[in-house]
């Protein structure tokens, strides 16, 4: 499993919400970066990425990425479609609030939002891990390593 939808489903688990949000957000720049020459992303590549894979989230490829500018960078919506965006959590009657609008208002279960992207994202996975630019791509990321990395940090775990 890519390690990225491992990351936001053990956050989910521990009711990290923010982190899995972002995570789950930023893996879509990563799966796009992998998949590019040079190994980087942009806004374009990013709302290609969702409307080719994941266009069953809830959100445009528009939204996606405004969701995503504005959670990473200023810790809000900064969105095109709704004046805001409220992720409903689990409560313990076990009522899920999933794509409705309240005027204004567009509102998402985190957790299905979440595991929708990683869904795609795995999908993505399966199908381009043994890929020549994203495996060169794949080396070069950020990543928990078991055994240890190069430069002297060998025989223990790091993230490297």
């Amino acid at each position: 499993m890519f390690y990225v939808t491992k990351d936001v489903r053990r956050a989910l688990e521990a009711e990290l919400w923010v982190p899995a949000l972002f995570t789950a957000l930023a893996g879509i720049d990563i799966c796009s970066a992998l998949s590019s020459d040079n190994g980087e992303t942009s806004g374009a590549q990013y709302k290609r990425w969702v409307e080719n894979r994941a266009s069953d989230i809830g959100l445009s490829a528009e939204d996606v990425y405004k969701l995503r500018c504005g959670m990473l960078h200023q810790g809000k919506y900064q969105g095109k479609t709704y004046d805001r965006i409220v992720f409903s959590l689990p409560v313990p009657n076990n009522i899920v609030l999933h794509m409705n609008t309240f005027g204004e208002t567009y509102n998402l279960d985190l957790r299905r939002f979440c595991e929708s992207i990683c869904r795609a994202i795995d999908h993505w996975w399966q199908q381009n891990e043994t890929d020549e630019v994203v495996s060169r791509n794949y080396s070069e990321t950020v990543q928990f390593r078991p055994d240890g990395a190069q430069y002297g940090f060998s025989g223990f775990p790091v993230l490297a």
